[in-house]
């Protein structure tokens, strides 16, 4: 168990301090609600049917993206959408480097990383660079919505067919 909560981790930043507040509240409430739910669809929990669990979340995921905006494919829009800056803020780093340091250090945690078992600056940085490319590249990977075979047919009379 970390020895620090989000809550507890000081940070300097207003900003940083607000985004932290959001996402946790917004994690526990996707985690608490919409696991259950997508459990429900699966019939099973994550562990027993990975596959099905990630394949329901994503056409939740972009229906629902869909949806909100007008028809767009989230994989076609996102990135636009996002407007993230090709390299990973400093401060935003710098933060991310300290809460794990903050929350984790002296107490049991993985270490598969070389060394003390935490990303290190650079590490967290090239991380961003991977997620960030990956985004973009979706970009181009969304199919359009097919067009019915017989669209428009229910606005015909009999006689005009």
């Amino acid at each position: 168990m970390p020895k620090y909560g989000i809550h507890h981790i000081v940070l300097k930043e207003a900003v940083s301090q607000l985004y932290a507040s959001g996402n946790s509240a917004a994690g526990a409430a996707a985690d608490v609600i919409g696991h259950a739910y997508v459990n429900q669809i699966v019939g099973s929990p994550y562990r027993l049917n990975v596959h099905r669990h990630v394949t329901a979340e994503n056409f939740q995921d972009s229906w629902k993206y869909s949806e909100y905006y007008g028809g767009e494919s989230i994989n076609r829009t996102l990135f636009a959408r996002l407007g993230l800056p090709q390299n990973l803020p400093s401060d935003v780093g710098d933060l991310l480097f300290r809460a794990f340091k903050d929350a984790y250090d002296g107490v049991s945690h993985p270490t598969r990383l070389p060394g003390d078992g935490f990303y290190t600056r650079n590490q967290i940085d090239g991380t961003y660079e991977v997620f960030y490319e990956v985004l973009k590249l979706m970009g181009g990977l969304w199919v359009g919505r097919p067009e019915e075979p017989f669209s428009g047919m229910t606005n015909c009379s009999l006689r005009q067919i």
